[in-house]
């Protein structure tokens, strides 16, 4: 049992190793073949110009390989992270998974480094679940060849027999025919939207006097409706007549004489009036 679970840990390490070096190798510049004759010198100087922009190329995939390696070993394994990748291994691919369970408590580092790779792997893939269905299974089924194959790549490494290269050859197959259906439907994707856009392209080229004064027609429209507007808003408040001040309403006298008729008043001491017959 020891022995086997040592053999487990032994596949996952290969298996990170195994993804490291494929990234390596797909990067590495071809060999420059030989040639038996000697080349005209405008060969010579186009193939050397081709080496050397392969190699440029090859130096630039190199450098952002290595700083996504290093943004990616600087993001935190937090508990949330690593359930999102072990259950996206449980759901797609459960041999990775148990792999995952028995290297946790063998190799922390190493542990950790593919708890990163396969949770930002899920992020990507998840970001399509929603948006785009069909777009994310098919990015799910490249992914488990992916994983598988790099399994058994490392399983052939310990034991290339000749049923692990049949076994590794067929998921090499599956997995060219996933991402020729996935390049198929971004291909469809892109053709709808070329032709959307040549619509758009046609439509505007017909008869462009005719939809310049449309609309402009449509902007005096709009300004003769915002100005009638601000006349009726104003007209109420011109016409309406300042407030008066309130008026006091005096009393009414009837006859002159009952003015004569009526006694003086004196003046209180505290300041009022009061009758003559007031004490």
């Amino acid at each position: 049992m020891t022995k086997l679970w040592r053999t487990d840990v032994r596949l996952i390490l290969l298996t990170l190793m195994f993804a490291l070096l494929a990234g390596t190798a797909a990067a590495d510049p071809p060999a420059e073949p030989t040639r038996v004759t000697k080349p005209a010198p405008e060969s010579v100087a186009a193939e050397k110009s081709e080496v050397e922009r392969t190699a440029q190329r090859a130096s630039a995939a190199k450098t952002i390989g290595a700083k996504k390696r290093a943004e990616l070993s600087s993001v935190p394994v937090t508990p949330e992270r690593e359930e999102r990748a072990l259950n996206f291994a449980r759901m797609h691919h459960r041999e990775l998974a148990d792999l995952l369970s028995g290297l946790k408590g063998a190799d922390q580092k190493h542990y950790e480094n593919a708890v990163r790779e396969v949770a930002r792997d899920a992020d990507r893939i998840g970001r399509n679940e929603q948006r785009d269905p069909e777009r994310h299974e098919a990015l799910v089924q490249i992914w488990k060849f992916d994983s598988r194959i790099r399994l058994e790549a490392a399983r052939f490494s310990m034991d290339p027999s000749e049923e692990t290269e049949k076994k590794l050859r067929h998921l090499m197959i599956s997995r060219q025919k996933a991402r020729l259906a996935c390049l198929k439907l971004d291909r469809d994707r892109a053709k709808t939207r070329h032709q959307r856009l040549d619509e758009q392209i046609d439509m505007l080229a017909a008869n462009p006097e005719e939809r310049i004064n449309a609309e402009i027609d449509r902007l005096r429209k709009t300004l003769a409706a915002k100005g009638r507007a601000r006349t009726q808003s104003a007209s109420p408040r011109s016409k309406n007549p300042a407030p008066s001040k309130p008026t006091v309403k005096k009393p009414t006298v009837k006859n002159a004489s009952d003015i004569r008729a009526q006694p003086p008043r004196k003046e209180s001491p505290i300041g009022g009036t009061r009758s003559k017959d007031a004490p």
